[in-house]
């Protein structure tokens, strides 16, 4: 019973630390990925009700579209290029943001609800910026690209985003799961499984309209680097005694 209520009293602590960074307008999400630095605070302030952690992060490259996995760039910023747009690409925890230029003196449309993220063999939709947690699976209306022009976006897979329920009175807060495990709780996950992760890739499949034609990009990113940043983001809580006041008036 001790150890239902303190797993219980843990996500609490989550929930009320967090609740305020998330939302159900997808604009906020940029907010919310600070999620995972305000963890690490938690564990090192809570440290003994969470017990052990680990924090990873993951380097990604952009690869070819074979199965020789050929590596095209490993810049934090990768670039993609042809006679009709350009982007650029950052991958993140949970999502993949985007710069897209159209080099056409025509108007470039991305066509969202044919759109989809695949990872591990399997396909989800996508939600992007602007869209609602709520409305993550309704249909979503193409993004219009001027002539010459370039949009911001971001991207992330819908099924990636659940709604999670307060406990204890606390309200509740949409979450939005990671490609890969960043934060592990009590070794849920053992440190070499996770490394393992290395070469997993992730597929961002961009449907884009020029001309009343279709044009079908797949833009696919390997994990190269998996690194175990525990000792550097969860730092160990000091325990300072604080000063006995009788002690002041103490004679030597």
């Amino acid at each position: 019973m001790d150890s239902l209520i303190k797993k219980g009293y843990k996500l609490v602590v989550i929930n009320e630390l967090i609740t305020n960074l998330n939302s159900n307008n997808f604009l906020k999400h940029k907010i919310m990925k600070t999620q995972s630095f305000i963890l690490c605070m938690i564990l090192s302030m809570y440290a003994p009700l969470f017990g052990q952690a680990a924090a990873y992060k993951y380097k990604y490259a952009f690869i070819s579209n074979d199965s020789l996995n050929t590596v095209i760039d490993t810049s934090s910023i990768m670039n993609f290029s042809d006679n009709k747009i350009s982007l650029l690409f950052k991958i993140r925890d949970s999502e993949i943001n985007f710069t897209l230029k159209n080099k056409t003196n025509e108007v470039v449309k991305i066509i969202w609800d044919e759109a989809s993220i695949i990872q591990n063999g399997k396909s989800s939709k996508v939600m992007h910026s602007g869209v609602k947690y709520n409305d993550r699976n309704s249909s979503q209306t193409a993004t219009v690209v001027p002539p010459q022009a370039s949009i911001d976006d971001i991207v992330l897979p819908s099924n990636s985003v659940y709604w999670r329920d307060g406990l204890f009175g606390t309200s509740g807060s949409w979450e939005v799961e990671d490609f890969f495990p960043t934060l592990v709780l009590n070794n849920e996950i053992d440190s070499a499984t996770i490394m393992k992760l290395k070469n997993q890739t992730i597929s961002l499949f961009l449907p884009v309209q020029y001309q009343d034609k279709s044009l079908y990009y797949t833009f696919r990113f390997m994990v190269t680097e998996v690194t175990d940043i525990t000792a550097t983001s969860i730092k160990p809580v000091n325990k300072v005694v604080p000063n006995n006041p009788k002690n002041k008036n103490k004679k030597k």
